[in-house]
């Protein structure tokens, strides 16, 4: 059973991750990251995909909120955890090039949110 803490702990990290992506696509990190040249280095309009690109993952957020009575979600939310703390490469990118590196300032909040929410996932997985 997902405890109600980290039903609302997940919640609260859809609106930041909405204001990473738009951090990250007004600031230009398609530009800077090599990931999204290898993956869509062919289509010119590359601003437009990344948009879209981030709107399909807000949408996947929304959809894994929805699925919260089904028990396998744990698992999901370990993955996404797993992720959040990883957004803290922005910050290494940044530490590493001494300039902003586009995504710093969100992806800090992200990192401590995946942190609560593998800490939570932890607690329910002890009671189980």
């Amino acid at each position: 059973m997902i405890s109600s803490k980290l039903k609302t702990i997940f919640l609260i990290s859809i609106p930041v991750i909405v204001v990473h992506g738009l951090e990250e696509y007004f600031t230009g990190f398609y530009k800077v990251d090599l990931s999204y040249r290898y993956m869509f280095g062919g289509i010119s309009d590359l601003p437009s995909v990344f948009l879209i690109y981030q709107i399909v993952i807000w949408s996947l957020l929304i959809l894994v909120y929805f699925f919260f009575t089904k028990s396998w979600i744990k698992w999901i939310l370990v993955l996404i955890g797993v992720i959040y703390i990883a957004e803290l490469q922005h910050l290494i990118m940044t530490i590493i090039s001494k300039q902003y590196y586009p995504g710093t300032i969100t992806s800090i909040g992200i990192a401590t949110i995946g942190f609560f929410i593998l800490k939570e996932l932890l607690t329910n997985f002890k009671k189980q």
